[in-house]
């Protein structure tokens, strides 16, 4: 698994815009959503996605398929970070809601 991590506001806005698709393998990771004020969109983006939604534990809430250019998703309450995929990783990945996302929490979280 590859993580990408879009740390700075510049690279969260921009997310997958302009890319020619995300790999099976690939993780964009949005640490620190605001849950309250946040939603994704698929403008400008011309290929199907899913967004997992994880909480602080790295809990799986919900996984959402984005449509191509005219996808939304706002992130379920508890949302504390988000992933975008490409469509069906997650489940390949044999996660789930309810999933705490390991691989992903260690490929992103210094260690102590």
């Amino acid at each position: 698994m590859r993580v990408h991590l879009l740390s700075t506001p510049e690279a969260q806005a921009r997310g997958v815009i302009g890319l020619p698709g995300v790999l099976p393998d690939e993780v964009f990771f949005f640490p620190d959503v605001d849950a309250e004020g946040t939603f994704f969109h698929m403008i400008g983006v011309p290929f199907p996605i899913e967004i997992a939604f994880l909480d602080g534990a790295f809990r799986i809430l919900r996984v959402a398929p984005l449509a191509a250019q005219h996808g939304r998703a706002w992130p379920p309450r508890g949302t504390r970070h988000a992933a975008e995929t490409a469509p069906g990783s997650v489940a390949h990945w044999g996660l789930g809601p309810g999933s705490v996302w390991d691989e992903l929490r260690r490929a992103v979280e210094p260690p102590a």
